[in-house]
């Protein structure tokens, strides 16, 4: 789903990581070194298709953070939500299950019967995280640098 994903993320500027499977501890260290430099609280939004692996993926990255955080003792706070796709959501949109395979749904089958939805879920879940105060802020300091810049 990179042709939604890349997309949207590129729109509200948060960084996306594409992963196949499950995540490696490389991945996993390089990304809470990262979360450290920045030193800001990170929030995971993951987005899966619904069968028996990824319903573990979120999970499994979840539990690898935390042991590696408190392993390297890293302070920053790091969190991970399922955005998509849920049963819940399964439900909601009424998905179709995979052919031969009742415990499968495709993250393809959501946008497919329902194209935006998942755009929408992923706007959704990341609004909690933006600075709305941010954009004015940056106005404010680069009023006040070129005030500065223009009594020297």
């Amino acid at each position: 789903m990179d042709d939604i994903l890349d997309p949207i993320c590129r729109e509200l500027r948060v960084n996306l990581l594409v992963g196949t499977g499950f995540e490696s501890i490389t991945l996993i260290l390089q990304l809470l070194r990262r979360i450290q430099r920045h030193r800001k609280p990170a929030h995971i939004l993951y987005v899966s298709d619904h069968d028996r692996a990824g319903k573990k993926m979120p999970i499994q990255v979840a539990r690898q953070v935390q042991y590696w955080r408190e392993t390297l003792g890293i302070d920053v706070e790091v969190t991970v939500e399922q955005v998509a796709l849920t049963a819940d959501q399964i439900r909601q949109y009424r998905l179709p299950h995979d052919p031969g395979e009742e415990t499968r749904v495709e993250l393809d089958a959501l946008e497919a019967l329902h194209p935006g939805v998942l755009a929408d879920l992923v706007r959704h879940a990341v609004e909690p995280y933006r600075d709305r105060t941010l954009p004015g802020r940056l106005a404010d300091a680069k009023r006040e640098a070129a005030g500065q810049a223009a009594s020297e």
